[in-house]
């Protein structure tokens, strides 16, 4: 069947779904109420992140690629490529004349990637024809924009490498693949590529080039193990540097020869910033060895930098104050400016975790314990500061109560920390305010400068620009009103969270989807939180939350002397769960099943297999998830070595 016969038949299947008409203060439908659409699936098990896209892509096309393949790699993680593929050949039935063609090519793109992946799953006799058809599409993906799309090399060279050798692909992986790599400035995002020197490795290996698969590998940082599933997000975390907001360690220039950013070193962003008679940093750094290499690195490159004059803290949690010790060393003149409430945020950081993929297994309480400002803030305060004036402007901010805003008006920038971390808070601790992260919004807009320099990579990539800011406070105010009036009807947080509440009028600002869908959850979850006690309702008033005591211990029992399943039963079931996307159902019952039949490894590669797609569910919106996932997984996700 050819490209556009099918996409004929499918526009046949959704023909009687028409679009809605956005009113103010509507609510989109859920894709979860749209089951005319894919009739097949309906009430499938679907991800925030894909009910979301999917949701809005139904009513308007998106042309920002990062969301074109992060709907794509969702339906991947989930093993619902069906629906995806469904769904984006309506899209270019639909939209097809009016996309300009390096939108067309990244749709294309993301299509023949879902093609590719689905093709082990199409029945052997017809799997030949499919495979080619995909082939074809991805060529027309390269060849309608004369081979300038980064991502369709991405998608042809991934597809292309996993082929039989009776394809005849090789040599076009390669080309497609190498392509990528000599141009390491077109990569949409950090860590996008690292799947292309993953397949350029497997490929040199089977074709008995051992050393060059081997420093493949090594670039990919996959030397201990590869991920079960594409991996295209920005996050690393292993044991012995902890969670990374970025793939691979780089300085990225900010303003040429006075404003830096250290990205990849520890989990926070650090900035330093070149005054007329000193050097400020923003924030003293998540480790005291990440701070002092990402001193190092710029020291070599800038040698003629002043010495650290000034450190002002945005907050003082622990990965923004962790390397006050190495830096109190060194430079023992230093100023260190905070807010003068910073005890409680502090305090909290004070606390242990299970999961030593967080912040390393070197991890010790006595990189912040002694933190104390020298110059304590509790007040907007002008200041000439390394000779630059320098503006601190406190504030309730989204996640801890000693947030500082530092605004430099010469510089036409403002360093925010973690005022808008999308989890408000560490999700491991109780604190956090979405009322706090709506007047920081508000706050933001009204500075006099243009662009904002967030605590983390992913943070200033979803809030680059003040002038953003209005679209995504008023989709987070709408959201706050609809979550208050349904958690006081009783409903739960997991009940508004399946709801997929979108508000129209977001429709078509694009700038405002990753920012909200990366926040939505959580701010559910902050919101309930702060409405309801140790028990909480829901819809029904059959499950309530905090009545019992239900966890891996009472699972396990469950499978074991209650359901009357054995190990075989036990694995086809959750083999299904897996192929359906219901991986956290699937994760759950591997994990009981595991202590119950202690011997069986296979669970444990279901286990695995389940931790492994969460992750990559994960991996562009959520570095605490991907971490405990990735953790759950037994592996490690370590950086790219810098190149």
């Amino acid at each position: 069947m050819s490209l556009r016969l099918a996409v004929c038949i499918c526009t046949l299947m959704f023909a009687s779904v028409s679009p809605l008409q956005a009113q103010t203060g509507e609510a989109l439908v859920s894709s979860h109420q749209m089951g005319a659409v894919f009739p097949e699936r309906a009430g499938r098990p679907v991800h925030h992140t894909v009910a979301f896209y999917e949701t809005v892509l139904q009513q308007r096309t998106m042309e920002d690629p990062r969301l074109i393949f992060l709907l794509a790699n969702g339906y991947i993680a989930q093993g619902q490529e069906d629906v995806g593929i469904a769904l984006f050949e309506r899209v270019l039935e639909r939209d097809g004349d009016t996309l300009s063609p390096l939108t067309r090519s990244t749709y294309l793109a993301a299509y023949g990637l879902m093609r590719g992946s689905r093709a082990n799953r199409v029945p052997l006799l017809q799997r030949p024809f499919w495979v080619n058809e995909t082939i074809d599409v991805l060529d027309e993906a390269n060849a309608i924009v004369d081979g300038q799309n980064p991502l369709a090399h991405w998608s042809a060279g991934v597809v292309f490498a996993q082929l039989p050798t009776l394809f005849g692909r090789r040599e076009a992986a390669v080309e497609h693949l190498r392509w990528l790599v000599d141009r390491p400035e077109t990569e949409p995002l950090p860590g996008f590529y690292r799947e292309a020197y993953r397949y350029l490795g497997e490929i040199y290996g089977r074709t008995g080039q051992t050393q060059a698969a081997a420093e493949m590998t090594r670039l990919a940082g996959y030397e201990n193990g590869v991920p079960q599933t594409l991996s295209t997000g920005w996050f690393a975390t292993s044991r012995g540097a902890g969670l990374q907001f970025a793939p691979t360690p780089w300085i990225e220039t900010v303003r040429e020869d006075q404003v830096w950013a250290f990205q990849g070193y520890g989990f926070s962003t650090l900035y330093a910033v070149r005054g007329t008679d000193g050097l400020i940093l923003i924030d003293a750094g998540t480790q005291p060895f990440a701070v002092e290499s990402a001193l190092a690195d710029l020291y070599d490159a800038h040698p003629d930098l002043p010495e650290v004059s000034d450190v002002l803290i945005t907050h003082a949690h622990w990965d923004h104050i962790g390397g006050h010790t190495v830096l109190r060393q060194r430079f023992p003149e230093a100023r260190f400016w905070g807010h003068a409430g910073h005890a409680q945020a502090q305090g909290r950081s004070m606390r242990g975790h299970v999961y030593e993929q967080f912040r390393s297994t070197f991890y010790s309480h006595d990189w912040i314990a002694t933190y104390a400002p020298d110059v304590a803030v509790d007040r907007a305060t002008t200041a000439q500061i390394a000779g630059l004036q320098v503006e601190l402007l406190p504030t309730p901010g989204g996640e801890t109560e000693d947030a500082i805003l530092i605004m430099i008006r010469d510089l036409d920038l403002v360093f925010s920390g973690d005022v808008l971390m999308p989890f408000f808070g560490e999700p491991w601790v109780e604190e956090g305010s979405v009322l706090g992260a709506l007047e920081t919004l508000q706050t933001l807009e009204s500075l006099p400068v243009n662009d904002i320099y967030h605590g983390h990579y992913g943070i200033t990539v979803m809030y680059p620009q003040t002038t953003d800011l209005v679209a995504i406070r008023q989709a987070l105010s709408w959201l706050e009103a609809q979550s208050r009036a349904r958690l006081l009807e009783g409903q739960s947080a997991e009940d508004i969270i399946r709801a997929n509440l979108i508000p129209a009028e977001m429709l078509g600002h694009e700038a405002a989807y990753l920012p909200y869908v990366a926040s939505r959850d959580a701010f559910i979850r902050r919101l309930a939180d702060s409405l309801t006690g140790i028990w909480q309702e829901e819809s029904t008033g059959l499950a309530p939350k905090g009545l019992d005591v239900i966890g891996l211990v009472e699972r396990e029992r469950a499978l074991s002397e209650y359901f009357d399943l054995d190990a075989g039963e036990t694995r086809r079931a959750v083999r299904r769960m897996i192929e359906a996307g219901d991986l956290e159902l699937a994760l759950e019952t591997a994990l009981a099943a595991e202590r119950a039949w202690p011997r069986d490894v296979s669970f444990t590669r279901l286990r695995q297999e389940a931790a492994d797609r969460l992750a990559s569910l994960n991996q562009f919106f959520d570095p605490f998830a991907f971490t405990v996932f990735v953790e759950i997984a037994g592996r490690e996700h370590p950086a790219m070595p810098a190149q």
